[in-house]
């Protein structure tokens, strides 16, 4: 099995959202003995002058593996098959990266869906493989497949 070094979670709150709720949701993706951990936040502008907050947490090591355990537990079946299905189009051999996306807005209750767009929050998984043949598409999809992001 691959093991997760870290991972990156994002989001946008822009300026007509509460950033109290969005903060929420960023928290909710997190376990809750986690809760407490700092994120990042930096103001931004849009190409039109909005102002937009950037929110990240980012966890490493035990943390993260974690973190993507609480993910596999809060996702429902129907999201996990999704990822499997598209599953190479989310990876990243090359900078041993994964990635998928959540409702923004559904995190905020503590439901974890997968979402498409541009109004979600971004969850990058980093992995670490020692050999290019450890680094294989069927070596990331067993572990994800074990921890619980995918099901077939």
């Amino acid at each position: 099995m691959l093991q997760i070094k870290r991972i990156i979670i994002t989001c946008i709150a822009y300026i007509t959202e509460e950033i109290e709720l969005v903060q929420q949701a960023l928290i909710n993706c997190i376990p809750e003995d986690l809760r407490d951990e700092k994120f990042q936040k930096k103001i931004l502008h849009s190409q039109f002058g909005d102002k937009l907050i950037l929110l990240k947490f980012e966890l490493d090591n035990r943390k993260a593996k974690q973190t993507v355990i609480h993910l596999a537990n809060s996702l429902d079946n129907s999201s996990k098959s999704y990822l499997k299905r598209r599953l190479e189009s989310r990876m990243d051999l090359e900078n041993k990266s994964f990635f998928f996306r959540v409702d923004k807005f559904k995190a905020v209750t503590d439901e974890i869906e997968i979402a498409e767009g541009s109004d979600v929050i971004k969850i990058e998984l980093k992995y670490g493989a020692y050999t290019q043949d450890q680094n294989s598409v069927e070596n990331l999809t067993k572990t994800l497949h074990e921890l619980g992001i995918i099901i077939d």
